[in-house]
């Protein structure tokens, strides 16, 4: 199993090494981060153990947010929306 810390300092790492543009001034903006980390378990040559080789193989920062102007009035449903969609995560119906 990874160990979350180090996961954590992986994907960090990673967009530290990023170009400055778009990024939050330190100290005072804030945004969000995800990544995906890939993890391949491989085999050394000569060896009995295994190595886990880890990357980080894609990264998303930012929120997404729907302007007050677009929201419909009554709390329901826009046009935008698809037919199943009830605000909640669920399947369609």
């Amino acid at each position: 199993m990874l160990d979350p810390d180090e996961v954590s300092r992986l994907c960090y790492e990673r967009f530290q090494q990023l170009p400055r543009r778009g990024k939050p001034e330190p100290g005072r903006e804030w945004t969000l981060l995800a990544a995906v980390l890939q993890s391949i378990k491989m085999r050394r040559i000569n060896f009995p153990s295994f190595v886990v080789e880890k990357e980080v193989v894609s990264m998303g920062t930012g929120t997404k947010c729907i302007g007050q102007r677009a929201m419909s009035p009554k709390g329901g449903r826009s046009t935008s929306e698809p037919w199943w969609w009830d605000g909640v995560l669920t399947a369609p119906r």
